[in-house]
């Protein structure tokens, strides 16, 4: 338990340590690995973003915050894919399925870019031997947050303020 200078709040962190042996053959406990457990960090999404999608983004979290970001690449990698498939996404693969919903004009080029990154990062954690550190994982989790915002929240508040601002 410790108390934020910052915020004047309790904090709740976990810390895992390691016996490291010294030269003269004792042995002290060093620290490996402090995360903050309580409160968690996050922000709720939106209630505009399907369930099932902020369910999924949500077990990546979770995966986070266990330290298992290949995990966390992974679930983000299934939240993009189901996004797509909720936004009715053609094609194969989620290449293509990322693709289309450029084609179609329901995200800019720069989420396409970014959820090929995405796509790619989470093919990489399923598929190889090579590790995915903590903020390529952090930046995961936020790149997928905001393309979520992007297409569920923020264009339909565009398309009321638009509507709100047109002569009737």
């Amino acid at each position: 338990m410790l108390w934020c200078a910052e915020c004047d709040g309790a904090l709740l962190v976990w810390r895992d340590y390691e016996y490291v042996a010294r030269s003269d053959g004792t042995y002290w406990m060093a620290p490996t690995n402090t995360r903050v457990v309580w409160p968690l960090l996050d922000r709720e999404l939106n209630e505009v973003i399907p369930e099932e999608l902020r369910r999924l983004h949500d077990e990546a979290r979770k995966c986070f915050h266990a330290t298992a970001y290949a995990a966390t690449a992974a679930m983000v990698r299934r939240t993009i894919e189901a996004m797509c498939n909720h936004q009715g996404a053609k094609g194969r693969d989620l290449k293509q399925k990322v693709g289309d919903l450029g084609q179609r004009g329901l995200v800019d080029s720069r989420l396409i870019e970014w959820m090929q990154t995405l796509r790619l990062l989470g093919n990489s954690a399923v598929h190889s031997a090579n590790d995915v550190d903590k903020n390529d994982a952090r930046d995961a989790l936020d790149l997928a947050e905001a393309v979520l915002d992007y297409v569920y929240v923020f264009t339909a508040r565009f398309d009321a303020f638009r509507a709100r601002r047109s002569p009737q």
